[in-house]
């Protein structure tokens, strides 16, 4: 009975299913339809995206993301660009401690009121430009917003993942929902959003 495994899959990882669906002819089918199902429950995803690439190995990412910084947490990515931005900029100093002084790294320069917040961000003509053309390019606004402040922190992310804390798992979170939602429309230009989680060349 189809429902009968499918409830039995639900229990299994993503790694789990990818060698259940090798198993029988047909499983596979139903192996990527509890990977939707699952990846749905944690991601806010458009309807009837014919062009996602792979349900599976989707969830696989979410679940690798979710071991390392835990779940979505009930704080935003905005709550959290004060220290994104600040860490960034102080391992920035430390690679270029010639040029230190350039480098913003008091938390409080990038918070409401600071002379780097996120307002003021996004008033830059920059930072405007590269928002209003990924909107042009079908990008959600907020997607478009949320990429470009958090652009350029892979050194604050690295340490992050590979030290396992929570410390921008909104921020993670909402990059990695920002991808699955771009996988599944190919009509819409796809960027890197950050380097392979682990591997080689992996932040982790």
């Amino acid at each position: 009975d189809d429902e009968l495994l499918c409830c039995a899959f639900r229990s299994l990882s993503a790694h789990e299913m990818a060698r259940v669906a090798c198993a029988r002819a047909g499983w596979g089918a139903l192996v990527t339809r509890v990977a939707e199902e699952q990846l749905r429950l944690r991601r806010k995803l458009p309807t009837g995206q014919g062009a996602w690439p792979c349900w599976l190995r989707s969830l696989a990412a979410l679940q690798l993301l979710e071991c390392l910084v835990g779940p979505m947490p009930t704080r935003t990515w905005r709550d959290e660009f004060p220290a994104l931005r600040a860490e960034e900029s102080r391992r920035r100093a430390q690679l270029n401690a010639d040029d230190a002084s350039q480098y913003f790294t008091d938390e409080s320069d990038y918070m409401p009121g600071g002379v780097f917040a996120l307002d003021s961000f996004l008033q830059e003509d920059y930072a405007k430009d590269a928002v209003q053309a990924k909107v042009a390019a079908g990008w959600a606004a907020a997607d478009a917003v949320a990429f470009e402040a958090t652009n350029e922190s892979d050194l604050a992310f690295a340490p992050s993942l590979r030290e396992r804390q929570d410390r921008f798992a909104a921020t993670l979170h909402t990059r990695c929902g920002i991808a699955s939602r771009l996988a599944g429309d190919a009509a819409v230009p796809q960027e890197r959003l950050f380097g392979m989680i682990d591997g080689v060349d992996g932040l982790a």
